[in-house]
């Protein structure tokens, strides 16, 4: 699987290897800067693809006990000097394959978010808020057609923008991103969630 953060993430044991030695690590750091730099233009499919990422990795540790968390923690970072952990090459494979599953047969990994989807998630938030699309624009300092053309789907939304809606709105941004990745909420209608 090839992600927008032009990281390889490949199905192979040295690929797990790599994904928990390095991968991961770059993927937390992209979070972080787009969490710790919203002002920026990022481009908002990499943060989402970055989350689910990191996501699934939360997946695979929660399904490892705690024997197999100290072996990936070794795998992730250890010094020259240091032993490898107790039963490191019984619980190698089992380890793996539980990354494996979750990474490549749960077919949880969707390629990217719907772009169509992030203006409609957010006219659903704005009109259960009560608000109209004159009052949004006005609090976030854009114009009203800024608004109209992000809920049309014609324009994708700045980070910074996703920002401010979501400070507006008491959301996280990780959150609005969940909801638009939510294949749940396409069916419901587009009055109120």
């Amino acid at each position: 699987m090839i992600i927008k953060m032009r990281i390889a993430i490949d199905p192979s044991k040295i690929g797990f290897r790599r994904f928990l030695k390095s991968q991961i690590i770059n993927i937390k750091n992209k979070i972080s800067d787009y969490e710790n730099f919203p002002n920026y233009s990022f481009d908002i499919e990499i943060y989402a693809e970055a989350l689910k990422v990191y996501n699934l990795y939360e997946q695979f540790l929660s399904k490892l006990s705690s024997e197999e968390r100290l072996i990936a923690k070794y795998i992730n970072y250890h010094t020259p000097i240091e032993k490898e952990p107790k039963n490191y090459h019984e619980l190698i494979n089992p380890i793996y394959q539980k990354w494996y599953d979750i990474f490549f047969n749960a077919n949880t990994y969707k390629e990217g978010i719907n772009e169509k989807r992030i203006g409609k998630v957010m006219r659903m938030i704005r009109i259960y808020n009560n608000r109209s699309a004159s009052e949004l624009a006005r609090i976030l300092g854009v114009n009203r057609s800024t608004v109209v053309l992000h809920e049309n789907s014609d324009r994708i939304p700045k980070l910074n923008y996703l920002y401010k809606f979501c400070k507006l709105f008491n959301l996280k941004v990780d959150d609005l991103i969940n909801l638009v990745l939510d294949e749940n909420l396409s069916n419901k209608k587009e009055n109120k969630p």
